[in-house]
């Protein structure tokens, strides 16, 4: 339902017009991440047989240990488990070579930060002018406010002592509540950001977009992919990763990817007026592969708990943070899902590799 993968498939009944077309779709529960009413518009636009997966609580349960084995590393979100359903589901229908659209979103400016980046670059430039008025577009093109958009400027403006000082400004430390900060000072362990493990931050859009395909995301998500889909001997292809493909977006100018009007992937939603459907291309909202992570760990609760016991055998996890976390969740009260996600994952990781970090 996305652009990417809408313009892939679009794409495939361009060129033929007679083949027979079968699509895969994670559809979530929640009306705030499905993108079930653009995957319809697109199948029916292309005559596709549609096949969507929308898995339960009590699936990821009942699969999680094999995903853990299958990625062979904790994994950042539950988003890595929609994705392997998705691979699963393809595998019963028969399936054994698939399209997507991973990659376009790193090569092509998908993503809401590479606007904070290029308004950066203006600002560099000197264009204040331009800068101010992509601001504006950019916050009302894709629904975000300029406040959002201003300290996701800052992020490519600052060194990278200020960006760590900003972000305790605006309440976001650097260090996450559950671990034991004091552990790692007395182990010789120096936390910095993950932007200054990749040197200073980028100093223009195109310098940011290849950090992210060769540095940062894209690896990590290839990988995933990797793992999830040869778990189901599925050949997964990315067309968008291609050399040719890749060396002419990275020599476009900047402004064919971040428009002056403050349109991401401006270059590719131009190419494709007439293929996909122009209520894809002019989609304002971006959902990605979302799922209901914190409805899945309240589901499973006791489970959950029960992994957490493990907290206490790794000393740079606070017991203190991790019981109340456990607490907070059983208990029906707001709680870091993304924080429990990642712990859980780990633990369980730990668990299948008998891992010896840090235990007593």
């Amino acid at each position: 339902g996305g652009i990417d993968s809408s313009a892939i498939v679009c794409a495939m009944r361009h060129l033929e017009p007679e083949l027979e077309l079968n699509t895969f779709s994670y559809i979530s529960d929640d009306p705030r991440y499905s993108e079930e009413r653009w995957v319809d518009i697109v199948t029916n636009h292309v005559g596709a047989n549609s096949f969507k997966i929308r898995p339960r609580p009590q699936d990821l349960e009942k699969d999680i240990e094999n995903l853990v084995h299958v990625q062979g590393a904790p994994f950042g979100s539950t988003s890595i488990y929609a994705q392997y359903c998705v691979f699963q589901k393809a595998k019963s229908q028969g399936v054994t070579v698939m399209l997507d659209g991973q990659g376009a979103d790193e090569l092509l400016a998908g993503y809401d930060y590479f606007l904070g980046s290029r308004i950066a670059e203006l600002l560099r430039q000197g264009r204040i002018i331009k800068a101010l008025q992509l601001l504006q577009n950019a916050a009302t093109e894709n629904q975000l406010s300029k406040t959002s958009l201003l300290q996701n400027t800052g992020r490519y403006l600052l060194p990278d002592i200020g960006r760590q000082a900003a972000r305790k400004l605006i309440g976001k430390e650097l260090v996450p509540e559950a671990l034991d900060k004091s552990w790692f000072k007395s182990n010789g362990v120096e936390i910095s950001s993950a932007a200054a493990q990749i040197e200073a931050a980028p100093r223009g859009l195109r310098e940011h977009l290849w950090r992210t395909v060769a540095q940062s995301s894209l690896p990590h998500l290839l990988r995933y992919e990797d793992r999830n889909s040869m778990a189901f001997s599925i050949e997964s292809r990315v067309p968008f990763l291609t050399h040719d493909f890749a060396d002419f977006v990275m020599n476009l100018p900047p402004e064919f990817l971040v428009s002056s009007s403050g349109q991401r992937k401006h270059v590719l939603r131009e190419a494709l007026q007439g293929i996909v459907p122009q209520q894809i291309l002019t989609r304002r909202d971006k959902i990605g592969f979302r799922s209901t992570e914190k409805e899945w760990l309240q589901a499973s609760s006791a489970f959950v708990a029960d992994v957490f016991t493990q907290a206490g055998d790794f000393p740079f996890l606070s017991k203190h943070a991790t019981r109340d976390m456990v607490d907070d969740l059983r208990a029906g009260r707001p709680f870091n899902s993304a924080l429990m996600w990642r712990i859980f994952n780990f633990l369980l990781w730990s668990r299948q590799v008998k891992a010896n970090l840090g235990r007593k």
